[in-house]
């Protein structure tokens, strides 16, 4: 009716007590069933909303790997998986090995072309360098907004994501995406979500992001000009810093 047709499939791992691993199959099943009834062109992504917690559990990886295994064994075959760090707190090299691990039993069970995506929530400053680890250990994508608003005090989004992997040299990246109505859209759901305009010092598409304050700490990086890139002004700051070279 409203035009939504693919699904994510939540599941919770690590505090699942009861977990029967045929009786999971059951109800997996039974779930996607009713998705394919309700619209048959679906794309199911499953996300495994604590992976991060049940990786790190004795008790619970195990259970982990047989729902990853689950996954892949659906004819016809889903979009993919997702997992999160809903506490904002892991540090780089742990979403790493999990993305590393997952990634690796996804392929172990002949679901080499399944999508894994993740969500990272911001909350002590990781969650960036969160996403370019796992991206660099084996996550193809993550699933967010192109700003940072969301739940709780919001988290990691596509235009940083994206702007970085330019900034370290993907190419990929300014010949696919329009990174410029991007920074624009990021602005824009902002203020359509909050009501204002983004903080001024909100990085990449806050309206003091470009701001250039010292003369060898401007918007360069990796040979190219980042507010170039975004499409958007580059200020100048004048200051006992600002050298001719700046003006």
């Amino acid at each position: 009716e409203y035009g939504l047709q693919n699904i994510i499939l939540e599941i919770d791992v690590a505090h699942w007590t009861n977990f029967r691993y045929n009786d999971f199959l059951q109800l997996f099943q039974t779930r996607l069933d009713a998705i394919r009834t309700f619209s048959p062109d679906a794309k199911i992504l499953i996300n495994l909303r604590d992976a991060p917690s049940a990786y790190f559990e004795e008790n619970a990886v195990g259970k982990l790997k047989q729902i990853i295994k689950a996954a892949a064994s659906t004819e016809p075959k889903l979009f993919g998986l997702a997992f999160e760090d809903p506490t904002g707190e892991l540090l780089p090299w742990k979403l790493g090995i999990i993305s590393a691990e997952m990634k690796q039993c996804m392929e172990e069970n002949g679901w080499s072309d399944g999508q894994l995506l993740i969500h990272i929530h911001k909350r002590f400053g990781l969650s960036d360098a969160g996403i370019i680890e796992a991206l660099a250990m084996g996550a193809t994508g993550l699933w967010c907004a192109v700003c940072e608003e969301g739940g709780g005090i919001g988290h990691s989004c596509s235009l940083t994501t994206l702007l970085n992997l330019a900034r370290l040299g993907n190419k990929n990246v300014t010949e696919k995406y329009n990174l410029s109505a991007m920074h624009e859209a990021a602005v824009r759901i902002t203020q359509i979500t909050t009501g204002s305009m983004p903080y001024p010092r909100t990085e990449v598409y806050g309206s003091q992001a470009m701001d250039v304050v010292f003369p060898d700490g401007g918007m360069g990086s990796a040979g190219m000009d980042l507010s170039d890139l975004l499409g958007c002004k580059k200020n100048i700051r004048v200051s006992p810093f600002t050298n001719q070279d700046m003006m």
